[in-house]
């Protein structure tokens, strides 16, 4: 069939059995549809056609997607179809007066990702820093209005995010350490509130990954009741305060502590040298950790952080039942599979037209969905 064919035979095409052929695709090809004509882009933007093509999927199970973000460009690995898609990211609203300067992911939730971007004015030497949130897949932005005043105006706070798909609406939670206030925007009168102060006791972060699970916010601190040691402590959303006890990390020798949420429970994974990478779940009735998995030593050998000359750090990320485990170069991706307690290692075929894989140092997993209004 060539292609004057095919459009024939797609223009012809009854209303009720294109509809069932595009419910069948992806979700980063679905994007790309409504590029072709205006009735497919009339269809794919409809809120019934949004509405039943999120209902067909699981969200936390099959129609989940890691998105890997550089400054320009997002790159996703689809876990069922074990390929990588690529994502140019396209500029935000800011980009008619400002030059982009930098850009990072601070946090990232359901379909949503909230982005930290450094600009530069472009007729002057003045510099702007901007909160936006972003649907990677629909390419629509938010601008998020100033934080309030009450906020320092330098360094970097830790994020959280937190998404109702039911009332199309989100949160973010933002915490300065060291006496700093704790802010949340609410999207659905898109305003800044001030809802507390960060202890005195939290000299600061130590980093600025945050894990949401069952309406708490988990994130490392350092100094609090250890004085100088990491631990893990937990803010109430939805209560307004800190939960307590704090938990200190598993061992000592720990190095690169992340956190991840798995089935409403908390896991720390991290960097032990000589040993490997071990991966423990956290006790709530007891504030304890008990050890999950240990990476075999073959794989951890493969991940190679132990050569000379790079920084031993390791970031990881759950999508679905598997907990991905991601150095800060670039090496193998390793997975292990939770429930089938089964570790295994990711394809490394990043697509062709990807500018700069080796630069890409930020990992989120999130559930894209057409239907997640910014």
């Amino acid at each position: 069939m060539d292609d004057e064919e095919a459009v024939v035979v797609w223009s012809g095409l009854p209303d009720d059995i294109l509809d069932k052929v595009l419910l069948c695709l992806p979700s980063h090809s679905l994007s790309r549809m409504r590029a072709v004509c205006k009735q497919w882009h009339s269809l794919l933007s409809s809120p019934s056609f949004l509405q039943r093509y999120d209902s067909r999927f699981c969200y936390g199970e099959d129609h989940v997607l890691v998105f890997v973000v550089s400054s320009c460009e997002a790159m996703m690995y689809n876990p069922i179809s074990s390929k990588w898609h690529l994502l140019p990211l396209v500029d935000s609203p800011l980009s008619t007066l400002y030059n982009m300067m930098e850009r990072a992911v601070t946090a990232a939730a359901g379909g949503l990702v909230c982005i930290l971007g450094k600009y530069a004015a472009q007729d002057s030497n003045c510099t702007l820093r901007q909160l936006l949130v972003c649907n990677l897949l629909t390419k629509s932005w938010r601008c998020l209005p100033p934080l309030p005043p009450e906020c320092p105006q330098i360094g970097q706070p830790i994020m959280g995010m937190l998404h109702d798909r039911q009332n199309f609406c989100y949160k973010i939670i933002t915490v300065w350490p060291d006496r700093g206030p704790i802010v949340e925007y609410d999207s659905r009168n898109s305003t800044w509130t001030v809802i507390g102060r960060c202890p005195v006791s939290f000299l600061s972060f130590k980093s600025m990954q945050s894990t949401v699970c069952e309406g708490l916010l988990y994130f490392l601190v350092e100094g609090g009741p250890l004085r100088g040691g990491m631990f893990v402590r937990a803010y109430d959303i939805h209560h307004h305060e800190w939960h307590t006890p704090s938990a200190p990390l598993p061992s000592r020798d720990l190095q690169s502590p992340c956190l991840v949420e798995h089935k409403g429970r908390i896991l720390m994974a991290g960097l032990i040298r000589g040993v490997g990478i071990r991966l423990w779940r956290l006790k709530l009735w007891t504030m304890g950790w008990e050890i999950v998995a240990e990476m075999p030593s073959q794989l951890f050998a493969d991940f190679n952080l132990d050569t000379p000359g790079f920084p031993s750090r390791v970031n990881c990320m759950r999508i679905c039942d598997s907990i991905y485990f991601i150095s800060n170069f670039r090496r193998p991706i390793v997975a292990y599979e939770v429930m089938k307690n089964v570790w295994h290692m990711l394809p490394m075929s990043y697509p062709p037209s990807c500018s700069n894989p080796d630069g890409m140092e930020q990992y989120f997993s999130v559930q894209p969905s057409l239907n997640d209004a910014v």
